[in-house]
C-alpha cells in the first residue's frame, strides 16, 4: 500500500502551523488565566465563609461565582485542547509527507 500525501494537504498543514501558532499560545495563556481566576474566587469565597474548613470549602464550591469561574476554565481548556489536536494533525500530515519524500528519494537513487 502506497501512502500519498497531496501537496494541498501539505500546504494546508504548513499554513495552519504558520498562521495559528500565536492563537495556540494565546489559548494556553487563557487557560492559565482562567485557572488563576478560579483559585482567586475560591480563596475569596472561603475567606468570607464561616464554619469549619470543609464547610467553608463546600460553600465556596457551591457558589454561582465559583461555578462561573469553573465554566470559564472549562471553555478555555476546550479551546486549547481543540487547537492542540489540530496542531497535532497538521504535524502528523507533515511528518507523513517527509517520510513519503524520503522514500521517493530512496527509490530514485536505487533506479
Amino acid at each position: 500500500m502506497t501512502l500519498y500525501i497531496p501537496d494541498e494537504a501539505v500546504q494546508a498543514g504548513f499554513d495552519w502551523l504558520r498562521e495559528r501558532s500565536d492563537i495556540v499560545g494565546a489559548a494556553r495563556a487563557n487557560v492559565v488565566r482562567a485557572e488563576y481566576k478560579a483559585k482567586r474566587v475560591m480563596a475569596r469565597l472561603m475567606r468570607h465563609a464561616t464554619g469549619a474548613m470543609e464547610l467553608r470549602k463546600a460553600q465556596a464550591i457551591d457558589s454561582d461565582e465559583y461555578a462561573e469561574a469553573m465554566e470559564n476554565l472549562a471553555r478555555a481548556e476546550e479551546i486549547w485542547e481543540s487547537l492542540k489536536d489540530k496542531r497535532s494533525k497538521a504535524e502528523a500530515i507533515l511528518e507523513a509527507w517527509r517520510t513519503q519524500e524520503a522514500s521517493q528519494r530512496g527509490l530514485r537513487q536505487v533506479r
